[in-house]
């Protein structure tokens, strides 16, 4: 978790935990700020709440075991951004390359705002992808 918040220190981001002691390993660590959020485990209005107060548009949950029932704060974490239709990410080296990839996308002011109607530059049709021509 620490090269992936490492990879995050970008003004656009802010780091949220929903336990005290991720919050107090990741502040911890040099130039990194991670804030405590509460997080309800049984009340699914008061969860999208908090995710919307918070704008949280992606979750990154590193579970060192699996949960132990449905009451378990990071199986709730993850069913929830399922639900919610948010990018998961759970697995230490897919996070650590999404925060690559997404470090070299904001170098390349990957981070607009998205415009109805305009395609960004990389996408391509799966013929240009392939290289394939009629």
């Amino acid at each position: 978790m620490a090269t992936v918040a490492k990879e995050l220190l970008h003004p656009s981001f802010k780091l949220y935990c929903s336990s005290p002691e991720v919050e107090a390993y990741l502040n911890n660590l040099p130039y990194i700020t991670a804030k405590h959020i509460f997080f309800p485990k049984t009340d699914k209005r008061k969860l999208r709440e908090v995710f919307n107060e918070y704008e949280i548009q992606c979750v990154i949950n590193l579970a060192k075991a699996r949960g132990t029932g449905f009451d378990d704060k990071d199986y709730v974490a993850r069913r929830n951004a399922v639900d919610f239709g948010l990018p998961l990410l759970n697995n230490a080296r897919c996070a650590q390359l999404w925060v690559e990839a997404l470090g070299k996308k904001i170098a390349q002011g990957g981070l607009t705002k998205y415009t109805k109607g305009k395609i960004p530059p990389e996408v391509r049709s799966w013929r240009e992808f392939v290289g394939w021509q009629a």
